[in-house]
């Protein structure tokens, strides 16, 4: 990720692109750091509730 976008292997994916994944559902305690709730999973991941639905882990991005 760099400052407008995120970039998936060598391409760019920036705000509205249309992006197709493959992954899975895990706990929120998979995410590296999630134990530190001063981490940066931890904080990002509290504010959207992950503890309690969970996280998508992406295997395959591509940009449609």
């Amino acid at each position: 990720m760099d400052a407008d976008a995120a970039v998936l292997g060598t391409t760019r994916a920036t705000d509205g692109d249309r992006l197709a994944g493959r992954g899975v559902l895990v706990d929120a305690s998979a995410l590296p750091g999630w134990e530190n709730a001063d981490s940066y999973a931890h904080a990002f991941g509290a504010f959207c509730d992950a503890e309690a639905v969970g996280v998508v882990a992406l295997d395959e991005v591509d940009r449609r």
